[in-house]
This record gives C-alpha cells, sequence and structure tokens, in this order.
C-alpha cells in the first residue's frame, strides 16, 4: 500500500521492472533512496561492461548526501555529485539520469540518453533531452574536438572507437573527442504545464527510462531475470 511521507507532502509507491532481453548479463543499475529534504532516483546504463555503472549505483546516495550543503545552487549540487559518480577508466562507461523530489518540484540531472519522464493522467513529458548527434550543440562539440560521424556514432579517429551517445560517465578515453560527463541540469514543477522532448522511444528502441526503484538498494543482476 502506498504510504503518506510527512516530510515530503506526498504519496509515493516506487517500484521497477527490468528487461534483460537477448544479452547475457544486465549492465542497467537503479537507485531509490530518501536523502536529506527529498527522495532521489537514479538509473545507469553501462556499457562496455558494468564497472563504472556499478560504481555510480554504489555512489550516488553518498555522495547526493554529502552534497546537500551546496542545494541552494543546484547546477553545483549536481556538478560536485557527478565529480563523484565518474570513474577514470577507458573502454567502459555509463549514462547516469538522476532526480531529487521535493515536494512538487523536481531536479534532473543527466549525461547519456536514459529517458526521465513525468507521467500524467492522459499522456507523459519526457522531461530530458538525449545527448547524441542529432543535437546541434551535442554534435558542434564532438566534430570541433575531433571526432567524426559514423552513422549515429561519435567515432575517435585514432583508436576507432566510438559512441551513439555524446556524455558518459567514465570512457575517459573519448574525452580527446568531445565525450564529456558534465550533466545537463534541470528543475521542473510538477504542478505546472510541463512541455516534453518529444517521444520516449530513441531509434526505434525504448532505452532505460528513470522512474522508481526498490528499498535503495543497488540492482545487481547477472542473470537473464525480469522485476
Amino acid at each position: 500500500m502506498p504510504q503518506q511521507d510527512r516530510d515530503m507532502g506526498h504519496v509515493q509507491e516506487p517500484g521497477i521492472a527490468c528487461n534483460q532481453g537477448g544479452r547475457e548479463y544486465m549492465e542497467d543499475r537503479s537507485v531509490v533512496a530518501k536523502i536529506p529534504g527529498g527522495m532521489l532516483f537514479a538509473v545507469f546504463d553501462g556499457h562496455g561492461g558494468s564497472v563504472v555503472a556499478d560504481h555510480a549505483c554504489a555512489a550516488v546516495v553518498t555522495s547526493s548526501t554529502a552534497a546537500v550543503g551546496d542545494w541552494a545552487s543546484p547546477e553545483s549540487f549536481w556538478r560536485s555529485v557527478f565529480s563523484r559518480l565518474d570513474l577514470d577508466v577507458t573502454g567502459c562507461g555509463s549514462t547516469a539520469t538522476t532526480i531529487i523530489r521535493r515536494s512538487d518540484e523536481l531536479s534532473l540531472a543527466w549525461v547519456g540518453d536514459s529517458r526521465a519522464l513525468l507521467l500524467r493522467p492522459s499522456d507523459y513529458a519526457v522531461l530530458t533531452r538525449a545527448h547524441r548527434t542529432d543535437r546541434d550543440d551535442e554534435r558542434r562539440r564532438v566534430l570541433s574536438a575531433g571526432g567524426n560521424l559514423r552513422g549515429r556514432y561519435v567515432v575517435d579517429p585514432l583508436t576507432l572507437r566510438g559512441l551513439m551517445i555524446t556524455r558518459s560517465l567514465g570512457d575517459r578515453d573519448l574525452r580527446r573527442i568531445g565525450v564529456i560527463s558534465e550533466p545537463e541540469i534541470v528543475t521542473v514543477d510538477m504542478t505546472s504545464n510541463v512541455k516534453g522532448h518529444g517521444d520516449a522511444r530513441i531509434g526505434g528502441r525504448s532505452p532505460p527510462v528513470l522512474a522508481v526503484s526498490f528499498h535503495g538498494g543497488c540492482s545487481s543482476h547477472r542473470k537473464r531475470r525480469s522485476l
């Protein structure tokens, strides 16, 4: 049964669902937890392995709690958090989409293409814009840094390694072609008529979507399963 959170002033009933599909292991990680003054929700979609997603999942609650003193400036708060989520590794990375709900206000920060949706009785709003080369600002940055475009991928011309996303945690070898870990940050008033950013699908598929998770833990499913 839903429970009324007296501090938050709203009813909440977290849950999680995941689909591993045909892959041998799951690289997605999810977190929900109460932190001082709000509720934290996060998803991390790993690639090249789950090392970065595992690190971010394990660090996001303590990092957010430690940065609460910076909350007066959401930009300072989230940059502090993401600096702790990032990992100095090559060949491996992760998206990150994070939300803190405080009463009827949502503060969001993200890198990559994992979407955050605001569900309403008759429709939904996509609150995040995917960091991909179909965005003019993202494409300009990676091209000016020396990256090449091959279809939907931005590619390092020296190593030929590439990604479909233009911002990520980890992936330090791709920093030189403009793949950065700096989050995009927005604040949303849930009571207003929020305008979204188009369809929740990308390129014919549904990427990981931030909703809510379970008991503040990290999901780490190595065998195929659905929750």
